[in-house]
């Protein structure tokens, strides 16, 4: 008997990306500059973080999009995402090759 639910992911498919915010510059004086927040690209596109402290709080926002949009895109001098794993993937099982896309979303390269 095969307990397992299929929800459409690989245990061995394109694993989640992590990242950090580096803010150069506060413009509020409040989460200061360096590295404010932690965060991970899942692999079902979702976008999970965390500020660091003091101001320690968690979200989780529909896509790289929507969180770029809120936190990046409206201080573009301020504040750029590190990433802290490549944005390339090769699937063990079937030796295709995946590239991460400008918007979160991940093609074949």
């Amino acid at each position: 008997m095969n307990d397992q639910i299929d929800n459409g992911y690989r245990d061995d498919g394109i694993p989640m990306r992590r990242f950090y915010l580096r803010r150069v510059k506060d413009e509020t004086g409040i989460s200061r500059t360096g590295r404010v927040l932690e965060g991970v690209l899942t692999q079902s596109g979702k976008v999970l973080t965390e500020w660091r402290p003091p101001m320690s709080t968690v979200g989780v926002y529909g896509s790289l999009q929507e969180f770029l949009t809120i936190h990046v895109d409206c201080h573009p001098s301020c504040n750029e995402i590190v990433w802290l794993d490549p944005d390339e993937y090769i699937d063990p099982q079937t030796g295709q090759h995946f590239k991460q896309q400008p918007d979160g979303s991940w093609g074949f390269a």
